[in-house]
């Protein structure tokens, strides 16, 4: 609805501006989401590739396993990137890979070999670049 300074006064003013602004901005809030999901799940595929170069692994699984994640429901929906691999008996295990760990009795501690933290770390200012490139060339 194209609103100009007669369709106002004929139509009751600020009623009708509100009614329209409020339709116009929940137009312009889904195409913001869109666009700023887009550049998100661009910078999610990136920090994913670049994790997956980081793991060090036998078998491969934990590799396979890294993916960007869409989480939430229409209108409250983001977006993470996790790795999902479980051991055989169906315990997840890649933070024990990041961070490292102790069994008791201190038998068998394994080394952190880090690569969510540094993917993360790697493409973070790229993902705030990108983001607020986007955000200028929406609001321009």
């Amino acid at each position: 609805m194209a609103l100009t300074p007669s369709t106002l006064l004929r139509s009751g003013g600020a009623v009708l501006m509100t009614v329209a602004l409020k339709s116009e901005l929940d137009n312009i809030a889904s195409g913001i989401d869109d666009e700023l999901n887009e550049v998100m799940r661009e910078q999610a595929e990136k920090m994913e590739k670049t994790a997956k170069s980081k793991i060090r692994s036998i078998s491969g699984d934990l590799e396979k396993s890294v993916k960007v994640y869409v989480y939430g429901r229409a209108g409250k929906r983001g977006l993470r990137v996790g790795a999902g691999a479980k051991d055989e008996e169906g315990r997840p295990y890649g933070h024990m890979v990041e961070y490292g760990s102790e069994k008791s009795g201190g038998s068998r501690n394994a080394a952190a070999h880090p690569f969510m933290i540094p993917a993360l770390e790697e493409h973070r200012q790229e993902t705030i670049d990108a983001l607020n490139d986007k955000i200028e060339e929406m609001a321009s």
